[in-house]
């Protein structure tokens, strides 16, 4: 259809003006080669999670405009798992500590806008197919990140033990909309009673529940079936 490359061509523009801060020489010592080496590490997931945002978000956007529903809530929790036990911080945290709200903002109305007006409205079929072009191009870009190493460069976040049960009630209420590998992830954690919300912080305790373990395997494993 001739609407894809007008509209790969609008979302790749907007990739490429989707720039981090450059690592700074501060003018007492130069930036040990570790030191280095981490902040460039940190520089890549910022970008891969820009770029992540601006899909996700202004899908998000263009659902609220056009009362459709293509949001990509599993490809959010599998971006938020993924970035917790790589790098300490969800994709909440990132948004909020890491990114500047302002500038991604910008880019997600940026985005909607192009999008809207090369489709030319709430073409629903021409929508269908720019939230296929967002969850592929969304999917490489996780695909990336698993081969990151785990980042050691932010301030480590604290979370208390009642804070962690919380999130975790939160995922068992959520389970099926958690990516694969942290929906094995939460089962595994009931049938040994141990489970880590995120790289840097410690296990917790919580209680064994091999009936519940096994219920949500049994879901699990119907999932894996409808998307094979």
């Amino acid at each position: 259809m001739s609407f894809y490359k007008p509209l790969l061509g609008v979302v790749g523009l907007l990739f490429a003006c989707h720039v981090s801060a450059q690592p700074v020489q501060t003018e007492e010592a130069a930036i040990s080669e570790a030191e280095a080496v981490a902040e460039s590490l940190a520089i890549k997931y910022s970008d891969t999670y820009g770029w992540i945002s601006v899909l996700l978000e202004s899908a998000e956007a263009i659902d609220r405009q056009c009362d459709t529903h293509h949001a990509l809530n599993t490809l959010k929790n599998e971006a938020d798992y993924l970035l917790r036990t790589k790098t300490g911080y969800s994709y909440l945290d990132w948004g909020t500590e890491v990114a500047d709200p302002r500038f991604q903002a910008a880019k997600v109305n940026q985005a909607v806008k192009s999008i809207m007006e090369s489709i030319g409205g709430c073409d629903k079929k021409k929508l269908e197919q720019v939230a296929k072009i967002s969850s592929e191009k969304v999917q490489h870009l996780l695909l990336e990140m698993v081969t990151y190493q785990d980042l050691d460069y932010f301030e480590i976040i604290d979370r208390g033990e009642k804070e962690v049960r919380a999130k975790l009630n939160e995922k068992l209420n959520d389970f099926t909309n958690l990516s694969l590998e942290e929906a094995e992830y939460i089962v595994e954690a009931l049938e040994t009673g141990s489970y880590r919300y995120a790289l840097h912080n410690p296990p917790i305790a919580i209680s064994v529940d091999k009936v519940r373990a096994l219920e949500l395997k049994s879901a699990l494993e119907h999932r894996k079936l409808a998307i094979n």
